[in-house]
């Protein structure tokens, strides 16, 4: 499936991206991409993207598998091809991130922005289909997804036994009709039978006379 491929993919990339940085940046480092603005450094971080809840690995490492599972049932039941491609964003996110945590406790970041003198929370690639995946996921609930019509559903079951029900109607006349025309030809086999049982009778009355 091509959803699951997407998740894939997004697992290795972002676990060579971290291997890259680990073995080319010191922890701390900062080298410019695009100076006072963007930088590539090197952040372990314990919590989870942005480096929100640190420190909460048993946390984490509990509720990923949940969350996964989560995301790859209903990946597999959903129709629309909107909620699958965010959610398979947020399932290569969430399986890159739990490697790092569940191989060395902390997750490697190493995106950093500057908003004026303001450093953004350090990222990494996970991070970027994780967020991008729930806003998705939100834009899906909020604006795409709706209810099934109960009203419509309910009409569609009345038609559908009302159409059962002059099925049956009809199956039933149409019996009652064979029966009708089954004791008329037995009422007509019958007045033929007594014909010629008068004719006999007739015959024989004739011969007796002469």
């Amino acid at each position: 499936m091509i959803w699951i491929l997407i998740s894939v993919l997004i697992t290795i990339i972002d676990q060579l991206t971290k291997y890259f940085v680990l073995q080319n940046i010191e922890l701390g480092e900062m080298i410019p991409v695009i100076d006072k603005f963007f930088y590539l450094t090197l952040h372990m971080n314990s919590g989870a993207a942005f480096s929100i809840l640190k420190d909460g690995r048993p946390f984490f490492l509990i509720i990923t598998p949940i969350v996964a599972i989560f995301a790859v049932i209903v990946l597999f039941k959903s129709q629309s091809k909107f909620l699958r491609f965010s959610l398979a964003l947020i399932l290569g996110g969430t399986i890159g991130n739990y490697i790092d945590r569940l191989v060395s406790g902390e997750v490697t970041d190493f995106l950093l922005f500057y908003i004026g003198s303001y450093p953004f929370p350090v990222f990494n690639v996970a991070d970027i289909t994780l967020t991008c995946g729930t806003i998705l996921v939100a834009i899906y609930v909020i604006f795409i997804y709706k209810e099934p019509d109960k009203n419509h559903e309910t009409s569609a079951a009345s038609a559908a036994g009302t159409y059962t029900d002059k099925g049956a109607q009809v199956e039933a006349d149409v019996e009652t009709q064979v029966n009708v025309d089954a004791v008329a030809q037995a009422d007509m086999e019958t007045n033929i039978e007594s014909g010629v049982g008068l004719e006999d009778t007739v015959a024989e009355d004739s011969n007796e006379d002469a």
